[in-house]
Order: structure tokens, then sequence, then C-alpha cells
């Protein structure tokens, strides 16, 4: 059932774009069915023996399936059932940097203290079935894949990012992949060269410069003499135009660490998740808001930060998952550190509870 449910998600996105083309040519087919059918029936003659009957029909059937099947209703009952049936029987696969030593793991990872090793340990606690992977071996075998790295994920090719597009369409065609804390896909481990990069574009700031001519403003009685000229420098990126944002429309907030009172949303699933009362997690560059339509985020713990200067509130989401497609991404939107251990056994709990929410319903909607 899985590999067939499999086969029509992949048919569906792949005719997806010519889905008006589908009815017009079932419609046209039905037209020509009809106009054979008639017209043989009219002559007395058995309408069965001529071939463009059975054909023309068969061919009407065939592309109204088709163009079925690109319906958002069709579609969508199909996605369900097909992430369902993956997660029944759910493998993890972690990134794994070969040749790193645990030191060398936690000097790279960013916003996080736990190691592969860490998360392997303790999901098999859970009864959970997990195994290293690298990424080249990225693909719908695992139901989920975490990158432990934090804010940094390993890069295959950094010059294409064939790594990051790799986890996109993974993503789009059902899988769950899991950002271990921090912003996702900020920066990047080249794993040729042992280096790291930035995904998001170059950071551009401000620095004042001297006019060469002098400038007269209104009536003549303002000449500034310094100005304010833009530089770009390869030395950082943006902390609000991410990769994250410019692909799937997710703002996250970008302040330091702090200390934030969380609770979870209405839903069975993961109520219980926390106590009644709350609990205090390490909130640090957690969601905010989806901009795009082609994305939606799905929170499922919820803070309320209140603005120190403005005393503005607004609502952040140290743990959600971004829909984008048939799959999601799931945010972490935390500072995973050793001596708070229960945030961490708090993500994992997370987790399990995604994986059984997938199992059952085939979405977190």
């Amino acid at each position: 059932m899985r590999i067939l449910l499999k086969k029509l998600v992949r048919l569906g996105n792949y005719i997806k774009p010519y889905k008006t083309e589908l009815l017009a040519t079932s419609l046209a087919f039905s037209i020509s069915f009809l106009i054979s059918f008639v017209g043989n029936t009219a002559r007395g003659l058995d309408p069965l023996a001529d071939p463009s009957v059975p054909i023309t029909a068969l061919a009407s059937l065939l592309t109204f399936f088709l163009w079925l099947l690109t319906t958002d209703v069709c579609f969508s009952f199909i996605g369900k059932k097909y992430v369902s049936h993956r997660n029944k029987d759910p493998k993890i696969g972690i990134l794994w940097i070969e040749g790193l030593t645990e030191d060398e793991v936690r000097r790279t990872s960013h916003a996080t203290e736990f190691t592969p090793n860490d998360w392997a340990h303790t999901l098999k606690t859970k009864g959970l079935h997990v195994e290293f992977i690298d990424p080249s071996r990225i693909n719908d075998e695992y139901s989920m894949i975490i990158n432990p790295f934090g804010e940094l994920y390993p890069e295959e090719d950094a010059s294409n990012m064939s790594t990051l597009k790799r986890i996109m369409e993974y993503i789009k065609t059902g899988g769950v992949f899991v950002n271990a804390a921090g912003l996702p896909f900020f920066y990047m481990k080249d794993l040729k060269n042992n280096i790291e990069g930035l995904t998001g574009p170059m950071l551009k700031y401000y620095v004042g410069g001297f006019t060469s001519t002098p400038f007269k403003g209104l009536l003549g009685r303002y000449q500034p003499s310094v100005t304010l000229e833009p530089t770009i420098t390869d030395a950082g990126s943006s902390l609000v135009d991410t990769w994250l944002y410019q692909n799937l429309g997710i703002r996250t907030t970008v302040t330091s660490p702090r200390l934030v009172r969380v609770r979870t949303v209405k839903d069975p699933y993961f109520e219980g998740l926390v106590n009644n009362d709350g609990a205090e997690v390490l909130e640090f560059r957690s969601a905010t808001r989806c901009e795009v339509a082609h994305a939606k985020l799905i929170p499922i713990l919820i803070s309320i930060l209140t603005h120190k200067i403005t005393g503005q509130v607004r609502a952040s989401y140290p743990i959600a998952a971004v829909k984008f497609g048939l799959g999601y991404l799931v945010l972490i939107g935390m500072a995973l550190k050793k001596d708070r251990i229960n945030d961490f056994k708090l993500v994992i709990e997370c987790l399990k509870r995604i994986i059984n929410k997938l199992q059952n319903r085939g979405t977190l909607d």
C-alpha cells in the first residue's frame, strides 16, 4: 500500500502543472466518445465494433482520473494516507559528519551541546529505531531525519547547496526534518574542505563617508560633509533576511537565549507535554510567523514575549512545524544546554508525539 501511495503522490506532483490541460483533454475524449457511440447507434451498428468508441472511452476515463488526482481534495487525501503509512513503523535518521570526534562535534555545533550520540541514546529509550546517516542518504526510507548540529548543517556541495536542496525535496515529498536548535540552515559545514560557510545573503551595513561635493539642502542652509554609505561584508549574514525566510517565509526572534514560560497549543496530541502551569525553556531564535503562501507555520509550544523597551506583547513558538508540500520542517527554537536536560527531554517527547499524530492523522494540521 505504501508503495502504491508513494507512486500516486509522485505522479500527482508531476502532473499538477497540467491540471487544466488534463480536464480539457478528458472533455475532448468524452465528446469524441459520444459522437462515435451515438453515430454508430443511429446507423444501427454495434458501437463496440468501432475501435474508436472503447478507445475514446478509456482515454476519457484515464485523463479524468489524472485530473482528479491533481485536485486539492484528492491529492490531500492521498498525501495524508501516504504520510500515515510512512510513519507506521518509523525509522529515524540522524545526520552524521564522518570522521568527527565527540569534542569536534561539540565545537562544530551551534546552539546545542547535545551530540548525535545523545540524540540516538535518548530516542532509543522511547522505543524508536535510529540510524546514523550521511547527507547523501537523505531519502524517503526515513520517516524523520534529525540535524543534531543546531544552526549548522552538513553540506556536501557548498557551491550549489545540493544537500540543502535534497533536504527540501525530502520534506516536500512527505518527510519530517528536525532542526535541533536555533535558526535552521544559518551555517553550513563544507565536508570536502572542512570549512564553514553562511547560507544567507551577505550582511549589509552603513558607514560614515565624506561627500565629494557640497550639498545644499532646504533654502541652501544645510550642507552636510558626512553621509552614510552602504557596505556589504561576506563575514556575516543577516538574521532577518535568512535562507529560511527567503525560501519558507519564516520570521524568528533575533535576541540572545532567554528563559521564557511556555504552554502547549490546544491539541490532544500535545496537551500534557508540559504541566498546566507551563514550563520554562531557553528560547533562542524561535519562529514568530510565516509570510508565504506555499508554507504554513504550525505552533506546538507557545511563549509570550514582552519587549523590554516598548512593552509590546507578542507570541513566539519555541517548538513549531512548517508544512511544506506533504512534509514538515520541525523548528526547535531553543538553545539546548547540558545543564538544562529537561529542555532536551521535552524536545524528544515532542518528536515522539509528532510521529504518533502523523501515524494516526497523516497531518499535523
